[in-house]
């Protein structure tokens, strides 16, 4: 995955986790003053998205393998914000003096708000992955030559789109061409 798309990937998941926490805070607290408790929420909750960050990257978040199918992205999203919101709840209460925050509820609303968030918007950057693929031609039936084709082939999301594959490729075909 090229250095953009996997930083396109990153601020979007930045700017999903603050826009999540600002819903989750909305929808706990409707009817009040939103600006008080994102400003309370908001340094607890920036420490706590590092770890998120952290928890997405080693879980390949950030890889062409999670955007293999949508039933891998949905898993891989789900164990890392499991693992996340469980590391978190840990951080938060051996960390609480430090905090003087314990958002138990908070904390759960927020990782079901984040998971809805990030999976639609990793799903639209699966689905730009594929559309944007480059065509491309292979030459040849070496063992390598067949297993490359058979990933590129299962894995679309990688930007390339085996078209045409001339697998008994000798001297006769370059005639050919």
């Amino acid at each position: 995955m090229s250095g953009l798309k996997k930083a396109a990937l990153f601020f979007g998941d930045v700017v999903i986790l603050y826009a999540s926490l600002a819903i989750t805070l909305l929808i706990r607290y409707r009817g009040e003053t939103l600006g008080s408790y994102f400003a309370t929420h908001f340094k607890p909750f920036s420490i706590i998205f590092v770890l998120w960050l952290l928890v997405f990257y080693i879980n390949d978040l950030y890889r062409h393998s999670s955007f293999r199918s949508r039933g891998v992205l949905f898993s891989s999203i789900v164990r890392a914000v499991f693992i996340s919101g469980m590391l978190s709840v840990v951080v938060f209460y051996v960390f609480g003096g430090l905090f003087e925050l314990t958002p138990k509820t908070n904390l759960l609303l927020f990782s079901v708000v984040f998971l809805f968030f990030d999976y639609f918007f990793r799903s639209a950057v699966f689905g730009l992955f594929r559309s944007g693929a480059t065509n491309i031609v292979i030459l040849g039936d070496s063992k390598l030559i067949k297993e490359t084709t058979a990933y590129l082939s299962e894995n679309q999301q990688t930007g390339y789109k085996v078209v045409e594959w001339f697998g008994n490729f000798g001297e006769a075909g370059v005639s050919e061409l």
